[in-house]
């Protein structure tokens, strides 16, 4: 094939390939075992020197867009290498058309003598059968394997995930795997009692930029951060600072992860093909959700809750971090539209109120149906007031008021600036240890600035998130706890206005306004009721 040059010595990069997602068979195709054929071949050749060996192991064959592959490509263009050997058709690839491509039209083109051993290919020999249908036969052949492996992995895969087992590489924040079964989530106190508190805030109008800010000013570790604090081995090409915060985006996908209320939601994502790694998003209808497979760190009434109200609240003002106490919950009687806050200011006084949304100056759609903030917090009073019932149903003194129990969050405080200040004696003391390697010219100067810089700056960070846990401290300790406490369960059991807004939202779905300043309040857990507002 190659004419003369077949009398010239052939510069020889040896392929080898090993991937469990084709199914190879590790005794038999192991990196030791095709090396080894290979150069007991090499040896018996007098027209071949070895002058390369390139390794992909982990990689699958339906693809050529492998690193070690394309290193041993940029070696043949460049002129080093004109001879690929390979055990058998299998590790060159398993894609029918890319396979064939590339002995049938790139090598001969590039002048590259293509050898597989146990198949007896060789491109430089008459009856290499590199003209034959067996080439081609043998390169379907691995494909289809590659495509059966494919599809039995998958199966095997989607049953796990229809039986509730977790199948993912690293376990949701919040959550580790169960030491005696790997496939089972079981919660991590740790981390799940962030989760609770971000839930909580967000129930109490917080929103997500607040959120994450707040946990970053606590020192809290983020999720990535977390997962290094605990040796899992993750890493991520996303990690470009020392160290990884809080951002609205991880708060928000916190908050809307089903998977905290203890069911199991898998297979969001897939390939399109065996032959392609892109990953595509599926339809939510499509996902594979198991319920109940799990501990929930998030009751699924509060999630629900918290979904609805990420719909329906409006965005807070510039000079506010959480919202009004009705943001998002009233709703027009006449065309369903929101309700929108609007303040005026008339003979020194400042009047609230609420009108439709599509009650525009320039189109109005809709009639204002307006009523005074006053006027519906007193009504949400009564009602409340009348049916204390519905509540102790809920058993909404514990789940209204539990985030106002001073005395937990002080322990919880205590306990972080406890954590904060030995790890403040941690750093302090390598950065002791580290002047003594200098002294001693183990480190050099250079050496030595870097490394005291950078433990500076992680004692100025902790020393900082210090001061803002003991500020919190000082607030919680200030408010007279027990007296505070004992007004909050006298006004809880008599249902005052004063309610915080995640109680509100946990009793209340809506506020219609209709005609003549009524409202219609929608108990979630109880029937309608009507309420006349005058004001």
């Amino acid at each position: 094939m190659f004419g003369k040059e077949t009398l010239k010595a052939y510069r020889a990069g040896i392929y080898l390939r090993l991937s469990k997602e084709d199914g190879d068979k590790i005794e038999s195709n192991s990196v030791q075992t095709q090396r080894a054929l290979i150069h007991s071949y090499i040896k018996k050749q007098n027209d071949i020197q070895l002058v390369s060996e390139k390794i992909d192991d982990g990689f699958s064959g339906v693809t050529f867009d492998r690193p070690a592959f394309q290193e041993l490509l940029e070696e043949i263009k460049q002129g080093v290498v004109n001879c690929v050997i390979v055990k058998d058709l299998s590790r060159f690839g398993r894609n029918y058309i890319e396979a064939g491509k590339y002995i049938e039209q790139i090598f001969p083109f590039l002048g590259v003598r293509f050898i597989a051993i146990n198949d007896n290919i060789d491109t430089a020999k008459e009856n290499g059968y590199t003209n034959s249908m067996i080439v081609p036969f043998k390169n379907l052949l691995n494909d289809a394997y590659s495509r059966d492996i494919s599809i039995k992995v998958r199966s095997q895969l989607e049953m796990r995930q229809k039986r509730g087992d977790f199948v993912g590489a690293f376990p949701v924040y919040g959550y580790i795997r169960d030491e005696e079964n790997k496939h089972k989530l079981k919660i991590d106190e740790t981390a799940a009692e962030i989760v609770r508190n971000i839930f909580a805030m967000r129930m109490d109008g917080y929103n997500n930029l607040y959120i994450a800010d707040y946990l970053n000013r606590l020192g809290v570790p983020s999720p990535m951060e977390y997962k290094t604090l605990k040796e899992e081995g993750f890493f991520t090409s996303f990690k470009l600072n020392p160290k990884a915060k809080w951002s609205p985006m991880a708060v928000d996908r916190i908050l809307k992860n089903e998977l905290y209320t203890g069911n199991m939601i898998q297979g969001k994502e897939t390939t399109l093909n065996y032959k392609t790694k892109k990953r595509m998003g599926k339809s939510k209808k499509d996902w594979i959700r198991v319920e109940n497979t799990h501990d929930a760190i998030i009751p699924k009434e509060d999630f629900a809750i918290a979904q609805q109200m990420m719909l329906n609240d409006t965005r807070t003002s510039p000079q506010r971090d959480s919202l009004y106490l009705l943001s998002g919950m009233l709703r027009c009687g006449g065309c369903g539209s929101g309700m929108v806050r609007k303040i005026v200011k008339a003979r020194g006084t400042t009047y609230t109120y609420y009108i439709c949304a599509k009650n525009k100056e320039d189109k109005k759609e809709c009639s204002s149906h307006r009523i005074r903030e006053d006027a519906v917090l007193e009504a949400v009073s009564v009602l409340l007031q009348k049916h204390k019932a519905i509540f102790n149903q809920l058993n909404g003194e514990s789940i209204a008021w539990k985030y106002a129990s001073n005395e937990l969050e002080i322990q919880k405080i205590s306990e972080q600036i406890s954590c904060k200040k030995e790890e403040l004696q941690k750093y302090q003391a390598l950065k002791n240890y580290i002047y003594e390697d200098y002294k001693d010219g183990t480190l050099t100067k250079t050496e030595y600035q870097n490394m005291k810089a950078y433990y500076e700056k992680i004692c100025t960070e902790t020393e900082q998130c210090m001061h803002c846990l003991k500020l919190e401290k000082e607030n919680l300790e200030n408010e007279n706890f027990k007296k505070k406490s004992h007004r909050i369960e006298a006004q809880a059991r008599e249902f005052s206005v004063e309610l915080r807004r995640s109680a509100l939202v946990l009793m209340i779905e809506k506020i219609i306004v209709l005609d003549g300043k009524k409202i219609k309040m929608v108990l979630r857990y109880q029937d309608e009721f009507f309420i006349n507002s005058e004001g």
